[in-house]
């Protein structure tokens, strides 16, 4: 929880947004960084 609050707070920063909207940016960079890893290409 500690660690998705801090993320979210790097985003709003980063972007210069809300957090709301840094909440949902931090979720999609996460999910590109899974699928790079897994090696997933939609």
């Amino acid at each position: 929880m500690c660690t998705s609050a801090r993320q979210v707070i790097r985003a709003k920063q980063k972007y210069s947004t809300t957090l709301r909207t840094a909440a949902y940016i931090s979720v999609l960079e996460h999910i590109g960084d899974i699928y790079n890893h897994r090696g997933i290409w939609p």
